[in-house]
């Protein structure tokens, strides 16, 4: 009697320790309270000439910096590939350079991870005022009989080789979107050709037409507000930014004032939503009664990420293990998610929870970036030349394991995404 005590003593010992342990991890792995100080620095003209010895002390810089933050350096056993363009990366910035020659080097080398959260960062973004579509290898302007030829003058295939250096793409709708949007950025043509005019840009296609457009600067990209709104027999969230602040509790407090009064048919349109927030999208589904499946998650301490975040760790990491269990759908809730190639980070993740969890359908196109992604930035800025990037310190696995490699969220209904929401409309009917 006297052992068996002893032995249930133990038991329920090691459940406690292990229980403090368990909560110990959990409390590092969120952020303190703390004002947010980050790494950002003013990068020099692109045409500023920088020492051998400057540009070494960059570049060792970034390797420090990715090496110590990105989870891929504690969850990829064959790191073979990543060493090979190490390798390749030292010896072609082992010289004098300009700002502008150290910066594709750079861009070239984080590209190795594809991960949309980890990348360099313009100053400013200025962007010519036309819009694009890419399809199928060719680039258009909706006015234009053929595809375009050249920009200013600069054949498509070499913007499109400098987009591709500049860029990570987690998928090929993450390809499309990158030529649609930086095939006229002021910042990618000056790397493709030194005179670009700074008011205008000229798009000749194949046919021999021009067409001639002007600036447009983008520093701050605004977003329009996300709202709610009734349309048919339909609640639409038109969902344009997970940010949890007055514009979003507004929306709440509509989408709870029609479900109060009985509508069950729900469009959550994030079609053009950069992300944000991830908790917002829980918050949506929430209240139309539905519980959320859980994503795993790993982060990956380190002491950029501890000043940053305010976690009391500096090295190390922290995992938790998700589950599709948890997820519950509303049966009185016939709920539409619209998708586009222009939904991004915790707005792929809405798309994610609904498919997964089976709390609804998708409609639309694509999101740009993986279901099971890195992500969570981190910012860094070199001490001579001045470039800034973000990396990722946490990785993202989806709720159904079982999906894990795959590279995009199909929709169930993918059509153009300019007809998406009459196409849910016609669904919901």
């Amino acid at each position: 009697m006297k052992k068996k005590i002893i032995i249930i003593s133990s038991v329920v010992l090691s459940l406690v320790i292990a229980g403090l342990i368990t909560l110990f991890c959990f409390l590092n792995s969120f952020p303190s309270n703390f004002e947010l100080k980050t790494d950002i620095g003013q990068m020099l003209d692109l045409n500023e000439l920088l020492t051998k010895d400057q540009v070494m002390v960059d570049r060792d810089k970034i390797i420090e910096y990715v090496e110590s933050v990105h989870p891929y350096f504690d969850l990829v056993e064959d790191k073979s590939a990543y060493e090979e363009t190490k390798r390749s990366f030292i010896k072609a910035t082992d010289k004098a350079m300009t700002v502008q020659e150290l910066f594709m080097d750079c861009a070239g080398f984080l590209n190795f991870f594809q991960d949309g959260h980890t990348r360099l960062l313009w100053n400013q973004t200025t962007f010519f005022s036309v819009d694009l579509k890419y399809d199928n290898g060719f680039l258009y302007y909706e006015h234009a009989k053929s595809p375009v030829k050249t920009i200013d003058g600069i054949p498509v295939e070499n913007i499109f080789n400098m987009i591709n250096n500049l860029y990570p793409m987690e998928n090929p709708m993450a390809q499309k979107r990158a030529y649609e949007q930086y095939s006229v950025n002021l910042e990618v043509l000056k790397l493709c050709k030194k005179n670009v005019p700074l008011n205008y840009v000229l798009l000749k296609t194949e046919d021999g037409s021009e067409y001639k457009f002007t600036m447009l600067l983008n520093t701050n990209t605004e977003y329009e507000k996300s709202r709610v709104y009734q349309k048919e027999n339909a609640v639409i969230v038109d969902f344009n930014l997970c940010d949890d602040d007055e514009v979003f509790k507004q929306v709440c407090n509509d989408l709870k004032a029609c479900i109060k009064k009985g509508m069950n048919k729900v469009i959550i349109d994030v079609r053009g939503n950069p992300g944000g927030d991830s908790r917002t999208c829980e918050k949506l589904l929430k209240i139309l009664g539905m519980k959320v499946p859980e994503y795993s998650m790993y982060l990956r301490y380190s002491p950029k990420a501890a000043a940053q975040n305010g976690y009391k760790k500096t090295s190390g990491h922290y995992y938790h293990k998700g589950s599709v269990k948890k997820a519950k759908k509303n049966p009185k809730i016939d709920l539409i998610v619209l998708t586009d190639r222009y939904t991004f980070s915790s707005a792929t993740m809405l798309a994610v929870y609904v498919r997964d969890g089976k709390l609804g359908r998708i409609v639309g196109e694509p999101s740009a970036n993986m279901p099971c992604a890195y992500g969570d930035n981190i910012y860094f800025s070199f001490p001579n030349s001045g470039i800034t990037g973000t990396l990722s310190h946490k990785q993202f696995i989806r709720p159904d394991v079982s999906r894990k490699n795959e590279r995009m969220l199909v929709p169930d209904d993918e059509i153009n995404p300019d007809f998406a929401l009459d196409r849910a409309l016609y669904l919901l009917k």
